[in-house]
């Protein structure tokens, strides 16, 4: 049974995939790299609003479906 990509995992591969920095994945979010390390460590507590921003500009659904 292949466990599912965490968020964090998810958005470095996209990131990793463009060849982007962390930096420039910042700017293309709107948010600090600062919460980028973080996403992608799993220590980021996100709020709602920062989930909603990540979803529509990568596409990526942030929250688990049950």
């Amino acid at each position: 049974m292949s466990k599912e990509p965490t968020l964090g995992q998810r958005i470095k591969a996209y990131r990793l995939e463009r060849e982007w920095s962390q930096v420039e994945m910042a700017k293309h979010l709107g948010v600090s790299r600062f919460l980028v390390i973080q996403i992608e460590g799993e220590k980021a507590n996100l709020m709602d609003l920062t989930r909603a921003k990540i979803e529509r500009r990568l596409g990526i659904r942030t929250a688990a479906v049950a």
